[in-house]
């Protein structure tokens, strides 16, 4: 009975060890701006991780065709004078390096291992990125004001082609650039810096 027994738990063991495939790095999102009397930038780090199917298990595993992807974070902050910020929210961010190699063509589509393949390399691809990677317009994260910091109700859309609208003369946002970094994960800013009370657009735990 206890040979029997080993060996299923063993290959229990090898069988969900195999299940997924995590790949995972640090990215930054910064975003390059004109202001009255010269540039600036704002950026923020976050930590995200792919995880993506072994092919042999995606028959047998339910929801086994899924690729998922978490995010531990927060917003990218600006803050463009007059005690006025500007946040470019945290959802999509874990798309926005993959997204933009897939754009430029970085990693071939292998017509043989299909899709499944395609995004395991993607996912590869940009972990092992070296250098900041020009964003393309497509891919910009969303960007949000609020008029009364401390109130969230008084949150507002930014246009990113249009920022002098909200922020006034003379300022625009030139470029968004990511990159993979060993810098640690921005922490504590939104709330702790800043006082927003903090939506999950801004802010992202897990």
């Amino acid at each position: 009975m206890t040979r029997p027994i080993t060996f299923l738990l063993l290959l229990m063991c090898f069988t969900l060890s195999g299940c997924e495939r995590y790949v995972s790095w640090n990215q930054k999102l910064t975003l390059h701006f004109s202001v009255p009397g010269g540039t600036k930038t704002a950026s923020s780090v976050v930590h995200v991780t792919w995880r993506h199917p072994e092919y042999v298990m995606r028959s047998f595993v339910p929801g086994g065709d899924n690729w998922h992807n978490d995010l531990k974070g927060e917003a990218v902050v600006a803050e463009l004078g007059e005690g006025r910020y500007l946040f470019a929210l945290i959802d999509g961010q874990s798309s926005i390096l993959r997204g933009s190699l897939a754009d430029a063509d970085a990693v071939q589509y292998d017509r043989d291992g299909g899709y499944p393949r395609y995004a395991l390399a993607l996912s590869k691809a940009a972990r092992d990125q070296t250098g900041p990677l020009d964003v393309p317009r497509a891919r910009w994260p969303r960007l949000v004001t609020f008029s009364d910091i401390a109130d969230p109700t008084s949150v507002a859309l930014v246009d990113p082609d249009d920022l002098a609208a909200s922020f006034g003369a003379g300022s625009a946002l030139e470029a968004v650039t990511v990159e993979v970094t060993r810098e640690p994960v921005t922490e504590g800013v939104v709330e702790g810096g800043i006082g927003v009370a903090c939506p999950c657009e801004l802010h992202h735990t897990a």
